[in-house]
């Protein structure tokens, strides 16, 4: 893990320590990112020859329920640490 990466886990580890509603968000969403990365890689794995097509697209979104800003603020940094960018779909839907 790179110096920066610690550094964000340590900062998102001090703001939840003390909420534990914020400590149950960020862990079962880290849950869901964790599966959605083993799910790309196996897919990843058995098509080899993948074209980048719609079916990958779908594969590397998480959509995620509405949250308060404060809770955004914390899936942004955990989506961030595990190396993910964040969209704004027209539908309003972030992915």
């Amino acid at each position: 893990m790179a110096t920066t990466q610690f550094a964000m886990v340590e900062e998102l580890a001090s703001l939840i320590k003390d909420n534990l509603h914020s400590k149950h968000l960020i862990l079962s969403t880290e849950e869901a990112l964790i599966a959605a990365l083993q799910q790309l890689r196996c897919a990843d794995d058995v098509d080899g020859d993948s074209d980048g097509g719609e079916e990958d697209a779908a594969a590397d979104t998480i959509e995620l329920q509405p949250a308060g800003a404060y809770h955004r603020l914390l899936l942004h940094r955990l989506a961030e640490i595990y190396g993910y960018c964040c969209l704004l779909a027209q539908s309003g839907v972030v992915s």
